[in-house]
C-alpha cells in the first residue's frame, strides 16, 4: 500500500489521507523489517527502499539500503546455489560441506529464480543510489556478486526452469560453485539491464579514481581504461535482441510494462554513455597533455538525442506511469548534460531541455524525485537565459534589486511574521533574512550541510545564522528563493551596488574617503575610479570569480569588451598608444592619463580577488609588450603587435633568466607601502622612461620587496585573527585564504625579493661619489 498508493486515482481519498495510509504502511513494513531476517522481509523492504527512492535521495533510503546489502550477505542470496537447474555432474560441484543457512533451501526452480531476482533488485538499487551521488561507494561488492542473470520475465512468469548466463562473460566470473553457462536467448530485458549496471559501476569506479593529468603515463592509462570501458558499451548494444531496436513501433502497438522494461533499459545506457563520455567531452580540469574529445563530445549528444526520442514515444503512448525512479535519473543526466555543454560552448542552453524538465514534471507525478529533478533544472535554465544578457549585467541587475526596499522590490507580497511561522512542512519550508522572505522547500535536499541546517531555521529568522556562515553574495545567487518581505520592516544590512566605495575603515585608499585630500589626484582621477569600479563590479567579477574556481581560461567576450573600453591599452600606463582611445566611454583622455591613472586602474582591478584572472589575461602583456613599443628595432613590427594584443586576438609574455636568490600592524604596513608607492609614482609623473631607469629602478626594486614582506606579514595575521575559517576556500575567510595561498606570486614575478633588494643597493652603490668622504 504505501507505493501504491501513488497510483491510485481515486479522489475520494484526499492528500491527507494517502499520507496517512503511507506512514502507517511504511512503519508497519520497517518494524517487520528490522525484526525479521527473512526472504519475505527482504521483499517488502525492497518495495519500501524504491518508494523511499522515488521520493527523495535523502539519508531514509540510504539506511533502507544499508540494511538490504547486509541482509544479502546474511541471506546468502548473493550465492547461487544451481539445485532446481537441470544441469550436467560436471557443471554441480564435485565436493564440500553444504553451507549452513538459517532460511531453508528453495523448494521449487521458481522459488530460486525468486530469489535470484530479489539480490539483482537489490543491486539496481544500490548502483542507481549510489550513482545518483557521485562520490559514495557501492554497498554490493562485484566481485561477490555469485549470482547468474535472472531469466526473461516470460519463462519466469510460466515457470520454465531455463538456465542464463554469468554476469561478466569477459572476466570469467563464476558462481560460488563453479556454474558457468552461456544461453542469452534465456535473457530478458531485466538480465540486460544487469549487465549495463555492472558496466555503470565500472565508470563510476573509473571516474572517482584520481588521475594525474600532467602525467603522460598516467594520461595513457587513463585514456586505455576509458576506451576498454566505451568498446564494452558497445559490445553490450551490439548482444541485445532484435526487439530492442523496434521498441519505438512497440510503444505505439503494446504499451505494456514488457515494452516498459525496454524503455528503462533505454535509459540506463544512455547514463551509462554519458557518465563515461562526459569525462572526455566536458573535463573538468584541462590536461596539457591531452585536449577535451570531439568523439565524446558527439556520442554523449546522440545519446541524449536518442533518450529524447525514446521519451516522446512514452509520452504520447501515455506510458510515462509505468517508468521509474531510474527512468527519471536518465533525464536528469541528459538534461544536465546540455546545461554541462552550453556553458563550455559559450551558447544558450538547447531547446530539449524543456522537453525533459517537462516530462520530469510529469513523471513526478507519481514519484517526486522527479519534481525535485524538474525545479532544479527550471531554476538553472532560467537563470542561464537570462544570462544572456551577460553576467555582468545579469549580476548587477540582481544587487539592485537587492538594494531596493521591500515596498519597491520585486515580489511585492508581504507577510506577517506569524504567517512566516506557520511555513515549516517539508513542502513549504520558509525562512527570514533581513527582512526578505525566502521559500527553501527545493533548496533543503541539496544544501551543502544536509537538510537539518535549513530545518532548524524553518519558521524562523535566519539573518544572524546566515551572516555567521556567509557572504552577502550567496543571496545573489539564491535571489529567485524569494517570495515577499516581512510587513513594516526594512533591510538593515547594506548591500553594495556596482561602483560603490566600501564604507569599512581602511578597505579604500585614503584619498577616496572623506575628509582626506591628495595633492596625487584630481577630477579625472575620481572619473577614472567610479568607471572602472563600476565597469569591474558589473562584467570582471562574475568571470574572474568563475574562472578562479573552474580553472578555465577568461573567455573571449570578456577580453573583447576590455579591449572595446581601453582597459588592456591602460594596463599599460601612459603613452602614444593611450591617444585617440576611448578609455572607458570617455571617463578619462588618453593624452591626460598618467602613472596615477595607471595606479588607480591596478588598484580596481585586484579587487576581483582572482590572481589567475589578472595574471593569466593581463601579466604577460603588461611585462612584456612595454619593451616591445619602446626597444622594438622595427616601429611597424611594433605597432602590429602591440594592434594584435590591444585588440585580445594575441597574447603576450616575456621570460627572462633571473639569478638565484635565497589589525594595526597592518594599517602600518599599509600605509607606509602606500604612501612611499605615490610618491614614485609622482616622480614617473615627471621623468622620462629611460631617466626612469636610470634614477627608479632602484628605489622602485626596494618598494617591491618592502611590499611583499608586508604581504607575508599581513597574511600570517589574517590567518591569526579568522583562525580556522581563513583556511577554508569557501565561507567568509575565502578571501584570507586565497591571499594567504597567492600573496607569494609577487614576491617572485618580476623578480625574487633578493635580487630587487640587490638591484636597488647596486644602483646606489653604482650612483656612490668616487671621492672619500
Amino acid at each position: 500500500m504505501a507505493t501504491t498508493l501513488r497510483f491510485l486515482k481515486d479522489s475520494r481519498l484526499s492528500p491527507e489521507m494517502r499520507a496517512h495510509y503511507h506512514a502507517v504502511s511504511r512503519h508497519a513494513v520497517m518494524i517487520y523489517a528490522m525484526e525479521h531476517v527473512s526472504i519475505e522481509a527482504q521483499r517488502a523492504l525492497v518495495i519500501l527502499a524504491l518508494d523511499e527512492l522515488g521520493t527523495s535521495t535523502g539519508p531514509r533510503g540510504w539506511n533502507m539500503l544499508s540494511i538490504l546489502a547486509q541482509n544479502v550477505r546474511q541471506l546468502h542470496l548473493g550465492e547461487e546455489s544451481s539445485l532446481h537447474l537441470s544441469a550436467d555432474e560436471s557443471e554441480l560441484p564435485s565436493a564440500g560441506p553444504v553451507r549452513k543457512v538459517a532460511i531453508p533451501q528453495p523448494d521449487s526452480w521458481i522459488e530460486d529464480e525468486g530469489r535470484r531476482r530479489l539480490c539483482w533488485m537489490v543491486y539496481l538499487l544500490d548502483r542507481y543510489a549510489t550513482i545518483a551521488t557521485t562520490t559514495f561507494d557501492f554497498m554490493l561488492d562485484d566481485g561477490k556478486m555469485n549470482r547468474v542473470l535472472p531469466c526473461s520475465y516470460d519463462l519466469f512468469s510460466r515457470n520454465v526452469p531455463v538456465e542464463t548466463s554469468v554476469l561478466d562473460q569477459t572476466t570469467g566470473q563464476q558462481g560460488a560453485t563453479g556454474y558457468a553457462v552461456n544461453k542469452p536467448e534465456n535473457l530478458g530485458s531485466f538480465s540486460y539491464h544487469c549487465q549495463i549496471l555492472r558496466t555503470m559501476s565500472k565508470v563510476h569506479d573509473f571516474l572517482k579514481a584520481p588521475v594525474d593529468v600532467t602525467c603522460s603515463a598516467g594520461m595513457a592509462r587513463w585514456r586505455g581504461t576509458y576506451r576498454s570501458l566505451d568498446a564494452a558499451l558497445n559490445s553490450w548494444l551490439q548482444s541485445l535482441p532484435s526487439e530492442y531496436s523496434r521498441i519505438s513501433a512497440l510503444c505505439h502497438s503494446d504499451p505494456a510494462s514488457r515494452v516498459a522494461n525496454w524503455f528503462m533499459l533505454h535509459s540506463a545506457y544512455v547514463t551509462a554513455v554519458v557518465r563515461l563520455h562526459s569525462s572526455a567531452a566536458y573535463p573538468s580540469v584541462r590536461s596539457p597533455i591531452s585536449a577535451p574529445s570531439h568523439y565524446a563530445m558527439q556520442r554523449c549528444l546522440s545519446a541524449v538525442q536518442s533518450l529524447r526520442d525514446i521519451t516522446q514515444d512514452v509520452f504520447e503512448a501515455n506510458g510515462l506511469d509505468l517508468v521509474g525512479p531510474p527512468f527519471a535519473f536518465s533525464l536528469w543526466t541528459a538534461a544536465r548534460l546540455l546545461i554541462v555543454h552550453a556553458a563550455t560552448m559559450g551558447g544558450p542552453v538547447d531547446a530539449k531541455i524543456d522537453f525533459f524538465i517537462e516530462i520530469l514534471g510529469h513523471v513526478g507525478k507519481y514519484w517526486q524525485v522527479a519534481i525535485s529533478y524538474a525545479r532544479i533544472l527550471a531554476r538553472v535554465v532560467q537563470r542561464a537565459r537570462r544570462g544572456e544578457m551577460g553576467l555582468g549585467a545579469m549580476r548587477s541587475k540582481i544587487l539592485r534589486w537587492l538594494a531596493l526596499s521591500p515596498a519597491m522590490a520585486p515580489p511585492a507580497k508581504t507577510f506577517t511574521r506569524a504567517e512566516v511561522r506557520q511555513h515549516t512542512a517539508e513542502d513549504s519550508l520558509w525562512c527570514i533574512i533581513d527582512s526578505i522572505v525566502y521559500d527553501v522547500s527545493d533548496f533543503v535536499a541539496i544544501h551543502p550541510g544536509g537538510e537539518s541546517v535549513l530545518r532548524q531555521v524553518a519558521g524562523q529568522d535566519a539573518t544572524t545564522a546566515f551572516y555567521n556562515l556567509h557572504r552577502q553574495e550567496v543571496l545573489t545567487q539564491h535571489a529567485d528563493l524569494a517570495v515577499g518581505t516581512v510587513e513594516g520592516e526594512t533591510p538593515q544590512v547594506l548591500v553594495p551596488r556596482p561602483g560603490d566605495l566600501s564604507p569599512v575603515p581602511y578597505a579604500e585608499p585614503l584619498w577616496l574617503a572623506r575628509p582626506f585630500r591628495s595633492p596625487y589626484y584630481g577630477d579625472s582621477h575620481r572619473r577614472l575610479q567610479r568607471a572602472m569600479r563600476a565597469f569591474t563590479d558589473e562584467h570582471l567579477l562574475p568571470e574572474a570569480r568563475a574562472c578562479e574556481s573552474t580553472g578555465r581560461p577568461v573567455s573571449q567576450p570578456v577580453i573583447d569588451l576590455m579591449s572595446r573600453k581601453g582597459v588592456l591599452h591602460m594596463r599599460l600606463g601612459p603613452g602614444r598608444h593611450l591617444h585617440g582611445v576611448a578609455l572607458l566611454d570617455g571617463a578619462v583622455r588618453g593624452d591626460e592619463f598618467d602613472h596615477f591613472h595607471d595606479l588607480v586602474v591596478a588598484q580596481e582591478l585586484a579587487r576581483t580577488m582572482a590572481r589567475g584572472f589578472q595574471d593569466g589575461n593581463m601579466a604577460g602583456m603588461t611585462i612584456g609588450l612595454p619593451a616591445v613599443l619602446n626597444f622594438a628595432r622595427d616601429d611597424a613590427w611594433g605597432r602590429a603587435v602591440a594592434d594584435a594584443v590591444f585588440s585580445g586576438r594575441k597574447k603576450l609574455c616575456l621570460a627572462i633568466t633571473e639569478a638565484f636568490a635565497g589589525l594595526a600592524k597592518m594599517i602600518a604596513l599599509v600605509e607606509a607601502n602606500h604612501s612611499w608607492l605615490e610618491s614614485v609614482t609622482y616622480q614617473m609623473c615627471s621623468m622620462p622612461y629611460k631617466l626612469q631607469a636610470q634614477h627608479l629602478a632602484g628605489p622602485i626594486g626596494l618598494l617591491k620587496m618592502s611590499t611583499t614582506r608586508a604581504a607575508h606579514d599581513i597574511a600570517d595575521e589574517a590567518v591569526q585573527i579568522w583562525g580556522g575559517r581563513a583556511l577554508t576556500q569557501t565561507g567568509m575567510g575565502k578571501h584570507i585564504e586565497m591571499f594567504r595561498r597567492t600573496y607569494a606570486f609577487d614576491s617572485v614575478l618580476g623578480g625574487a625579493e633578493q635580487i630587487l633588494g640587490d638591484l636597488g643597493v647596486r644602483q646606489a652603490v653604482k650612483n656612490f661619489p668616487k671621492a672619500v668622504l
